[in-house]
């Protein structure tokens, strides 16, 4: 059995996380829990830096691999997110030119009972 190492609470750490179009994003904050992601992937809950409009702390959570990260790590977490980005990117076109297909099938399927499509010219 592999022993874990869990970090400590109360503990102030530095991180990187995922940002919302921005790419990675750096910050720091205080480690509050320690929980799981739905891939069951350990987690900490943190109170970062950073503040809201409210003015008020914001509550993050934050993969435990992405605490205190090396500068290694850092240009490793970047590529994988330009990666994941790249992929999203292609398995959207692909999922657009699937419905273009499939919305073409069903047009298809429906026009010998419901008649052709109205067009209008200029």
């Amino acid at each position: 059995m592999k022993t874990a190492t869990y970090p400590q609470l109360g503990t102030r750490v530095n991180f990187v996380r995922q940002g919302v179009g921005d790419g990675m994003v750096e910050g720091s904050g205080i480690i509050h829990a320690i929980v799981l992601d739905p891939n069951k992937r350990l987690m900490v809950q943190m109170e970062t830096d950073e503040v809201n409009e409210q003015g008020q702390k914001v509550r993050r959570n934050v993969h435990v691999t992405c605490l205190n990260p090396s500068d290694d790590f850092k240009a490793a977490f970047k590529s994988s997110l330009e990666t994941v980005e790249a992929l999203g990117n292609e398995g959207n076109g692909k999922v657009k030119e699937t419905v273009a297909e499939y919305n073409k099938l069903v047009e298809t399927a429906q026009e010998p009972v419901l008649g052709a499509v109205v067009s209008f010219e200029d």
